[in-house]
């Protein structure tokens, strides 16, 4: 399935532009195995489950798209909309929650499936400085408007260098009686109550009690993941990574199963959980990026993970605090 949904998202000559850079890709639903491993955290496997959508949002020759493939033989003719929210960029210092204004388009049918294709829009784009999109929605409805299918998708939080809410340079003398030529480019802050970093509902503040610095040769892969309580964070020094963002809620619980558990290959019986349902999606970061997950305490039966592979040799640095 998931092959098909790749041909699916790729095989459409509407987009016919040249070079294309891909922000983020969302498939879902999904299914995860999280078993409890070595430490107060729960490893993440992704089991089979055939995704009924695969969401991709990007660039083609610096236009904005947004591209949805979506398995289902239907007789009729579909039309997707599409619409979300977003921090705005709206003074100097200021950024404001605004709503991404609903979007619609028609679908094309591929074999037994369909694409939906929005050209040349960036509303659903992180532009730095500018906007930074939390959260996407769509909805998939007959030709007589009777919807079928609908999604809501939270993007991982994804800040840094090329993705930040606002950017100045500073009086280096308010720089505590400074000197020389400094800038400054704010990504999260939570210094003041009216200015708070929210995801999710959830306050964007990572509690640093570890600061890990990782070399990655190109392929290491750091596995899937979940994290209860605690935020951390990924920033990476140099190289370029991938980094897998998921979430799902839980369907079973307290499963006794054995697993591998170290790599001589010896098992344990080991408490497993299944989640089915939400998303994953994997987002590229480069230097000088950072993505924290930022779980919801309140939600312990909701499984949030991530995972991350070093497409190139790279460095990062893993901080933040333990389940």
């Amino acid at each position: 399935m998931l092959a098909y949904l790749l041909a699916l998202s790729t095989a459409v000559s509407s987009l016919a532009f040249g070079a294309i850079e891909v922000q983020n890709i969302f498939e879902g639903p999904v299914k995860f195995a999280v078993w409890q491993h070595w430490q107060p955290s729960w490893n993440v496997e992704r089991e089979p489950l055939d995704p009924k959508f695969r969401l991709e949002i990007g660039r083609a020759d610096t236009k904005g798209f947004v591209r949805l493939a979506f398995r289902k033989h239907l007789s009729t003719d579909l039309t997707a909309s599409f619409w979300g929210e977003s921090w705005e960029r709206t003074g100097e210092y200021e950024d404001e929650s605004k709503t991404i204004t609903e979007q619609k388009v028609a679908g094309t049918r591929i074999g037994d499936g369909w694409e939906f294709l929005l050209s040349d829009d960036e509303a659903f784009l992180d532009v730095s400085g500018k906007r930074i999109v939390t959260k996407i929605n769509f909805r998939i409805s007959d030709a007589s408007g009777n919807p079928i299918y609908e999604y809501g998708i939270i993007p991982v939080y994804v800040r840094g260098s090329t993705n930040f809410h606002w950017s100045t340079a500073i009086d280096p003398y308010l720089a505590h009686v400074g000197r020389g030529k400094i800038g400054v480019a704010n990504g999260t802050t939570s210094e003041n109550p009216s200015k708070m970093d929210h995801w999710n509902g959830v306050l964007v503040r990572p509690s640093l009690q570890f600061i890990d610095r990782n070399i990655l040769d190109a392929g290491a892969k750091i596995g899937l993941h979940r994290h209860e309580a605690n935020q951390e964070m990924w920033l990476v020094e140099n190289g370029q990574v991938l980094v897998s963002h998921g979430m799902a809620p839980i369907i079973e619980y307290d499963q006794k199963v054995d697993r591998i558990w170290n790599s001589k290959g010896e098992k344990r019986t080991v408490t497993q959980h299944i989640a089915e349902g939400g998303w994953i999606e994997e987002r590229t970061l480069r230097r000088g990026e950072y993505a924290i997950i930022v779980p919801n305490p309140a939600h312990r039966g909701n499984v949030c993970a991530h995972g991350l592979l070093a497409v190139t040799r790279s460095t990062t640095f893993t901080m933040g605090a333990k389940n």
